[in-house]
């Protein structure tokens, strides 16, 4: 059994618990079972009783060392075979613990600043190189996957990959992510209604857990109701993601789902673990990065998005993205072989 420790609430955001439960599918269909540790059971979804041998709530303990031992209590407790830790809080202390207890674990990380101690690490951008994991990996066994291919998402964006879009009108996809949108969805919706009509609308997803979302539905006029479409939590996001022609998100997990779906992406940041995503994407020139959304003029967003627009009805952009929606399967059949050959060895069996 794999445990996968995350975190999912309204402030932290819903893309640790959304790409953890695609990883655990991945493994699911392998037969490995997965746990979950973390997020409260009101975030559980269809299908999650089936998928989670056990589904256990548990805050983020501050002391790294009680913290650490409340999950290898777990992992005794359920005779564990390993760990997949989503959790950026989760420093050198907390690492060591769980290395001390001979537990093999996967560490999604998007820094490489931070001491690693882990058997595989996970960095889905495309500025992650092996050269800045030297500097930080604390052992020699671990294994680096690295690069948009290995970006985790759920199977459904694979399919809608190559789906056909209408001419017209231009959808522009909105996001920002699963949790509080702190603002940016009203600044957008504000920014953004001057190039809505007939020919150009907005296809916005939000998350249950945003708190906004009812004060966000009163900034829609009347007059462009028709053409602003607000979805909140949608059973299938991936079917709107394969109806849009660009996006315009926050530079979180959700960039990962919309780059499968080739579309072009205007990019801000809405927490400072944002930043960094938001340049590499820029510099790997799958998107336009504009900064943290307090700082950007609306009038700048505006026209950045208005040239977008320009392009897309003049033959659009010319770019390979770089997701093709299979990182889940590449992760999970990393993480398996490690336990094949530990079977092999009469080590473990998974």
């Amino acid at each position: 059994m794999m445990i996968v420790r995350c975190d999912a609430n309204p402030q932290w955001g819903m893309g640790h618990l959304t790409r953890c439960r695609a990883l655990a599918v991945a493994l699911y269909q392998l037969g490995m079972p997965v746990a979950m540790v973390g997020p409260e059971r009101a975030f559980a979804q269809a299908g999650d009783e089936k998928l989670f041998a056990h589904w256990q709530p548990m805050a983020w303990h501050d002391d790294p060392s009680a913290g650490a031992h409340q999950l290898l209590d777990l992992a005794e407790k359920w005779q564990a075979d390993g760990l997949i830790l989503d959790e950026p809080r989760a420093g050198e202390a907390y690492q060591q613990a769980l290395f001390e207890a001979g537990l093999p674990w996967l560490q999604f990380d998007g820094t490489a600043q931070k001491p690693l101690w882990a058997s595989w690490v996970l960095n889905a951008l495309p500025s992650a190189n092996a050269s800045d994991y030297a500097k930080v990996l604390r052992t020699p066994s671990t294994t680096l996957l690295l690069g948009p291919q290995f970006a985790v998402l759920r199977p459904e964006f694979a399919a809608v990959r190559n789906a056909n879009k209408s001419a017209t009108p231009i959808n522009i996809l909105v996001s920002f992510g699963g949790g509080d949108d702190r603002g940016a969805m009203a600044w957008c919706i504000q920014s953004l209604l001057p190039l809505l009509g007939e020919d150009t609308r907005l296809k916005i997803i939000s998350g249950q857990a945003n708190p906004r979302n009812a004060s966000n539905l009163t900034l829609i006029p009347p007059s462009h109701r028709a053409w602003i479409e607000y979805a909140i939590q949608p059973d299938e996001p991936w079917t709107i993601m394969a109806q849009c022609h660009m996006a315009v998100l926050a530079s979180g997990t959700t960039v990962y789902e919309a780059n499968c779906c080739r579309l072009p992406m205007v990019l801000l940041s809405l927490v400072d673990n944002q930043h960094a995503p938001g340049q590499a994407w820029g510099k790997a020139q799958q998107a336009r990065y504009l900064g943290p959304w307090e700082t950007v003029q609306a009038d700048t967003f505006r026209h950045t998005v208005a040239h977008c627009l320009k392009v897309l009805s003049g033959g659009g952009f010319d770019f390979n993205s770089l997701v093709d929606g299979q990182g889940a399967a590449r992760v999970a059949l990393a993480v398996q072989s490690h336990f094949t050959r530990q079977k092999g060895n009469g080590v473990i069996d998974a």
